[in-house]
């Protein structure tokens, strides 16, 4: 399910300029691949570089999720979900964020339902 979540994710425009991209996935996203994005350090300073991009995560149209149910504990408040990428900070797992656009959402039908591998 993360896999699927950051395949329509990645295509959101609201929120791709701050998203380590999914550059390739499988058909029916057992896999995807992401460009490489360097671990940041633990700092105040980061912390607060972070802070207005998880703002920009909170106003979009979206729902946090974990094991199938809403969280209010996101992870793109964990430092070790972002990462330094061409220079900017870019959230690379946001596997728990699914769109809430039912009409964005009827672009890409869930695929795991017959995988085939």
């Amino acid at each position: 399910m993360a896999n699927w979540h950051e395949v329509i994710l990645s295509d959101f425009e609201p929120l791709t300029e701050l998203l380590v991209p999914v550059v390739d996935h499988h058909e029916d996203s057992l896999w995807i691949v992401m460009p490489y994005a360097e671990t940041l350090p633990q700092s105040q300073e980061v912390t607060a570089g972070l802070a207005p991009l998880t703002d920009q995560i909170e106003d979009a149209d979206i729902e946090f999720v974990s094991h199938g149910g809403r969280t209010g504990q996101p992870e793109i408040y964990q430092i070790n979900a972002w990462g330094q990428y061409n220079g900017e900070y870019r959230l690379r797992d946001y596997g728990g964020i699914v769109v809430s656009d039912s009409g964005f959402l009827e672009q890409l039908p869930y695929p795991l339902s017959e995988p085939r591998i």
